[in-house]
């Protein structure tokens, strides 16, 4: 008997997997292409468990359908695949009328982990609306964690570097690189991101770093650089890929660096997309319509002339909200564009609080546009500023001098580290007098030990300082010590006296009485948590940090 699969020809004598029952504790193990290509034509196994036990090269292989499919029915993979920290490399996948990508669906129940996929180039050229096409699968209803992508994705509706659409499934712990791209195709739905064209469940932990972009013409689209649209919840995640979106008509572009359209929740969120387009364009999200919390965006936003709804954080905020926010980027409108800010450039309806802006808001015959937002309508802005210098003060949002920037009286009712009388929450912290302010949950450089924030002169100081200091063994209170030897240690010293005479112990805690230990050490970054030593190892990390962040 022979099985046809993916256009290729497996024998019988090739059927069973490498081993295993597809049991929990047996999986069946996928150890070759054959074993791979076997799952895909057995449907009746898609329930079963599977784990990868070497990395898989698919020889640059073409397929017309994704390699897992789709069962008849429309049900798809809902088993359990564990890539076991292995690959799946060089593959083509062309699909037509269909989901694309390794597996074409994962459904309610099946769940995808520690798998990476490389060198795949994935094609759908339906002309239908909902069609999805992915690296990793084209749809996912179930559950992806600790996955990557590294490839190509071209769509003509809706597409993802990882995966087409996340549709009410979980993708946590999981990257993309490469590109993803929809170009003009049919139907009226275009949905394009770096890591997911949409998302309807939860994405959580994940970052992409593709180039994402879309063109397209009497349709309307959303361009992200991790998601294109977002209706439920994208918590911790960032993108760094370019991000554009052509064009035409009078259609609508939704561009953002890290969503195209939100309707849902972003929060602890950032981007650092260069952003170009022509319609609601923004640093973080093009158009919002959901809530956006404690996030920022760094890259520059460009818009086409005649562009409308342009800023460095959201591009249209309307019946929403935004707080806890800033951006920094620059916003360009070009010729005969209306609606820029440096933070939003329509505010319609909305609600915009506790946020700033530093990026400079240019464009030519612009109607509307100011430094923080362009236009204010029947809409609320409280406790939010904008650097003065950075465009012009149109009454909307209050405008501050660099060094009142610095300082953290500026920012009336923020609740800052420290202080209480705000909130308990800590979201914002600030190296007074040096730098703007940042978002507490912003991880710091390694290596970045004071004020002012980056790794420069006053970083390698304190490392200096610190050099070759070592742990402290009589700091032994409480368990793992508290950074000093004190009465605190003496009293453990003394409940053991008398247990194992050691007159030489004693000495050893005379001498390190009231002495600091390396607990307190900033400078004790390497390996990751420190090692109570400073030495060659953090300097070897602080110089890796040097001058970023500055």
């Amino acid at each position: 008997m022979a099985v046809i699969v993916g256009g290729l020809l497996l024998s019988s004598m090739c059927l069973g997997y490498s081993g295993g029952t597809g049991e929990p504790n047996d999986p069946y193990q996928i150890a070759n292409p054959n074993d791979l290509l076997e799952l895909g034509g057995a449907t009746a196994d898609y329930d079963k468990c599977f784990i990868l036990t070497a990395d898989i090269n698919m020889g640059g292989q073409v397929f017309t359908t994704a390699i897992i499919p789709e069962t008849g029915g429309g049900w798809g993979f809902t088993g359990a695949f564990d890539g076991n920290n292995h690959r799946i490399i060089n593959s083509i996948i062309n699909g037509g009328d269909d989901n694309v990508g390794l597996f074409g669906q994962i459904s309610t129940g099946g769940t995808v982990k520690n798998l990476g996929i490389e060198n795949f180039s994935v094609n759908s050229s339906s002309s239908d609306d909902f069609y999805y096409a992915g690296c990793l699968a084209g749809r996912n209803m179930g559950s992806l964690s600790n996955c990557y992508s590294r490839g190509d994705v071209n769509g003509t509706n809706i597409a993802g570097g990882l995966v087409g659409d996340n549709f009410g499934g979980t993708i946590s712990d999981c990257n993309s690189a490469g590109s993803v791209n929809v170009n003009n195709g049919g139907g009226d739905i275009h949905y394009v991101g770096g890591l997911a064209g949409g998302n309807s469940g939860s994405i959580i932990n994940c970052y992409s770093t593709a180039s994402v972009s879309g063109t397209t013409s009497e349709r309307s689209i959303n361009i992200g650089g991790l998601v294109g649209i977002n209706w439920d919840n994208v918590n911790n995640c960032n993108s760094t890929g370019p991000v554009s979106g052509a064009a035409g008509g009078s259609d609508t572009y939704n561009v953002g660096g890290l969503v195209g359209e939100n309707s849902g929740s972003i929060s602890d969120c950032y981007s650092a997309c260069p952003v170009s387009g022509s319609y609601a364009l923004g640093g973080l999200a093009g158009d919002n319509t959901g809530v956006i919390s404690n996030c920022f965006s760094t890259g520059s936003v460009d818009g086409a002339d005649n562009s409308q709804y342009v800023g460095g954080l959201v591009g249209f905020n309307g019946a929403s909200e935004i707080n806890n926010c800033y951006s920094t980027g620059a916003v360009d409108g070009g010729n005969g564009s209306d609606y820029l800010g440096g933070l939003a450039g329509f505010n319609l309806y909305g609600d915009i609080s506790n946020c700033y802006s530093t990026g400079v808001v240019t464009g030519q015959a612009v109607l509307y546009y100011g430094g923080l937002v362009g236009r204010n309508f029947y809409a609320s802005i409280s406790s939010s500023y904008f650097l003065i210098s950075s465009g012009p003060d149109n009454g909307n949002g209050e405008s501050l001098t660099d060094e009142e920037m610095k300082q953290q009286s500026s920012f009336i009712g923020w609740d800052f580290v420290g202080e209480v009388i705000n909130g308990p929450n800590d979201i914002w912290r600030i190296c007074e007098g040096t730098n703007y302010p940042k978002l507490s949950w912003q991880i710091p450089l390694a290596g970045d030990f004071v004020c002012p924030d980056g790794v420069e002169m006053n970083d390698l100081a304190v490392l200096c300082e610190e050099w070759l200091l070592e742990s402290i063994p009589a700091d032994v209170w409480p368990d793992g010590g508290d950074g000093i030897v004190d009465f605190f240690d003496w009293a453990v010293f003394a409940s053991q006296w008398e247990v194992e005479i050691d007159y030489e112990g004693l000495a050893d805690f005379a001498e390190q009485w009231l002495q600091t230990g390396v607990q307190y050490c900033i400078s004790d970054i390497a390996p990751e948590g420190g090692d109570r030593v400073v030495n060659m190892t953090d300097f070897a990390v602080l110089a890796n940090n040097w001058l970023k962040g500055l």
